[in-house]
C-alpha cells in the first residue's frame, strides 16, 4: 500500500512538473506590450510597425481605443487570454492606439481610406506588403466587444492571421457603368458622412472626457445618442447597398438606399 501511494504521488509530480515546464515555454505578452497607448509621431510609428511587420513576416494588427471605453477593455481582456498568446505571437506586429477622447488616431484611418473610426474599439488588419486593409467586411463587429466571446476572439484572430493574403485574392469583376456611378454615389455618402462624425468628435470628445471625470455637461447623453445613430449605423449602411450593386445585372437598374438623417444638435 505504501509503495502505491509513493508511485502515485511520483506520478502527480512528474504531471506538475511537466504541466510547469509548458507554462514556461508558452510564448506570453506582458500588460506593458498589449495596452493602449497613445502615439504621438503617427509617420514614424506607422513606418517603424510596417518594416517590423516585413521583416517577422506578420501581418499588423491596430486596434484602436482607449481604457474610458469599456468594449476596448472587454477586448484588451481577452487578448490578454493564454489561448491568445500563441496567435498574437506568431501572426500579428500588434499595437493597441489610444485614441484619448475621440481626439487622436485618425492618421491610422486614413492609411486605410478612412477619415475616422466609427466606433470604439476599431480592429485594422493590414497586409505590412501593400499596406491594404484585410479584414474590411467586417472590421467593425468589434464596436460590441464585449458581446463577442473568447471563443470567437480567437477564431477571428487566428482566421486572419493564418489567411495567405495573396492566395485569398478573389478576381475583382468587371463592373458595368451603372455599378461604377453608384459605388461613386456611395463614396460620396460614406465621405460626407465621415466628416461629420469626425467633425463631431471635435464637440463630443471634450464633452465625453468630463463625462468619464463626474462633470457631465446636461447635454452630453442626448449628443451622444444622436451621434451614435449615425456612425453605429453606417457600416450596414455600405454593407447592404456594397451587396445590391455588386449584384446587379448589366441593363439592370438601381437607386442607393440611404436614409435622411435629421441635422446633428450642434449642426
Amino acid at each position: 500500500m505504501r509503495i502505491i501511494k509513493q508511485n502515485v504521488v511520483s506520478k502527480l509530480f512528474s504531471v506538475t512538473l511537466f504541466s510547469v515546464t509548458l507554462l514556461s515555454v508558452m510564448p506570453t505578452l506582458s500588460a506593458e506590450s498589449i495596452t493602449f497607448t497613445l502615439i504621438e509621431n503617427p509617420e514614424q510609428f506607422i513606418a517603424e510597425q510596417k518594416q517590423a511587420a516585413l521583416e517577422s513576416n506578420k501581418k499588423i494588427l491596430w486596434i484602436l481605443g482607449s481604457q474610458w471605453c469599456h468594449d476596448s477593455r472587454s477586448l484588451e481582456r481577452k487578448l490578454h487570454l493564454p489561448k491568445m498568446a500563441s496567435i498574437l505571437a506568431d501572426y500579428y506586429q500588434i499595437s493597441l492606439i489610444d485614441v484619448s477622447y475621440l481626439s487622436e488616431g485618425f492618421d491610422f484611418m486614413q492609411l486605410v481610406g478612412m477619415r475616422t473610426y466609427y466606433a470604439t474599439p476599431t480592429v485594422l488588419i493590414i497586409d505590412p506588403e501593400t499596406m491594404s486593409l484585410i479584414n474590411a467586411e467586417d472590421m467593425h463587429i468589434w464596436s460590441n466587444a464585449y458581446k463577442i466571446s473568447e471563443q470567437e476572439t480567437h477564431d477571428y484572430f487566428l482566421r486572419y492571421g493564418s489567411l495567405d493574403v495573396g492566395s485569398e485574392q478573389k478576381d475583382i469583376p468587371e463592373l458595368t457603368a451603372d455599378q461604377q456611378a453608384l459605388l461613386a454615389q456611395l463614396s460620396k455618402y460614406v465621405k460626407s458622412q465621415e466628416r461629420r462624425i469626425k467633425a463631431s468628435y471635435l464637440v463630443i470628445g471634450p464633452m465625453l472626457e468630463a463625462y468619464k471625470k463626474g462633470e457631465a455637461d446636461r447635454k452630453f447623453d442626448r449628443y451622444w445618442k444622436a451621434l451614435a445613430e449615425i456612425r453605429m449605423q453606417l457600416p450596414q449602411i455600405i454593407a447592404d447597398n456594397r451587396a445590391m450593386i455588386m449584384a446587379l445585372n448589366a441593363g439592370d437598374s438601381a437607386e442607393l438606399v440611404l436614409p435622411k438623417h435629421k441635422p446633428l444638435p450642434w449642426e
